[in-house]
């Protein structure tokens, strides 16, 4: 797989990873709203934001990857 195919990967892993962080903020507030208990979906949400941290530093590595000139003779 090229640099330029895990970059895009990459991109679709954040996305899915910010579209699953909405949701469950969602479904938080709506436990919260409804007075339910909420921390076992407090910790799965902060599960999915340091997910995404990691998922953002490893973009920014093949971002790097990329920006690098290519080895002579390659």
């Amino acid at each position: 797989m090229s640099e330029l195919e895990h970059l895009a990967q990459a991109d679709r892993h954040i996305a899915d990873a910010e579209r699953r962080i909405t949701e469950q903020e969602q479904r938080v507030a709506e436990l919260e709203a409804a007075g339910h208990e909420s921390t076992e979906g407090k910790r799965l949400l902060e599960l999915f934001r340091e997910t995404l941290v990691q998922l953002q530093i490893h973009r920014e590595a093949i971002i790097a990857a990329l920006d690098k000139p290519a080895p002579r003779g390659a």
